[in-house]
């Protein structure tokens, strides 16, 4: 997976010039096409969104790629928590989807990149409003919790939609796949990816109540 990992990010930075080319280039079509009556507008409207799609894709092709940090430092899984909350209340607000967080008190400390475990965390929060209910919510909840025999914190991500597909479980969280119109397809795989580099573990299922679960153990280091 690093070594995977080093390739996507170098392919995503070589890719980076010509899409920033492109995009310059659509530009100042767009500015020629201003104010007149421009017969090859719905040729530019083609292009400018398949160069959105391009640029989202190596957006996610450099999260992919890219390391925690070596050696983890030490963070408290609240204060991310907290972020991602704060970066998904607009994507929320515009879904008419309510997001719950509940954190159990106290939580001990653990070895975290903040930054890219927020970035794991946020992906699978964005994932889980885009498939709730219309006026539904989003639970997202942290606990300490015991193993095999060892200590994790066990976060929950939920929603109150239509749950996973019973054939699509065991791909959820393979690169490029995606049941979305436009999707990447590398957000749970970037989500895989980084919580592995935690030490953890991933998995998704169907929630008893309904709708799709996806659960993070975190390992809390020894004292």
């Amino acid at each position: 997976m690093a070594a995977i990992g080093e390739l996507v990010g170098h392919f995503a930075h070589e890719v980076r010039a010509p899409l920033f080319a492109m995009t310059a280039t659509l530009d100042v079509l767009d500015l020629h096409c201003a104010g007149r009556e421009c017969p090859d507008r719905r040729h530019l409207l083609t292009l400018r969104a398949q160069v959105d799609r391009l640029s989202a894709l190596v957006h996610d092709l450099l999260d992919f790629g890219r390391p925690v940090q070596d050696p983890l430092p030490w963070g408290t899984i609240s204060d991310v928590v907290e972020d991602v909350l704060a970066s998904v209340r607009e994507h929320a607000a515009a879904a008419g989807v309510t997001v719950s967080v509940r954190c159990a008190a106290p939580l001990p400390p653990v070895r975290l990149d903040a930054r890219r475990l927020g970035q794991a965390f946020r992906n699978l929060v964005d994932n889980a409003i885009q498939h709730a209910r219309a006026g539904g919510g989003v639970r997202f909840s942290v606990s300490e919790t015991t193993a095999d025999g060892r200590r994790f914190l066990e976060c929950q991500v939920a929603d109150d939609g239509a749950g996973f597909r019973s054939e699509d479980l065991p791909r959820v969280f393979d690169a490029f796949f995606s049941r979305r119109r436009g999707g990447t397809g590398l957000g749970l795989a970037i989500v895989r990816r980084v919580v592995e580099e935690h030490g953890g573990r991933v998995s998704a299922s169907n929630d008893p109540g309904g709708g799709g679960l996806v659960v993070v153990l975190l390992p809390v280091p020894e004292p």
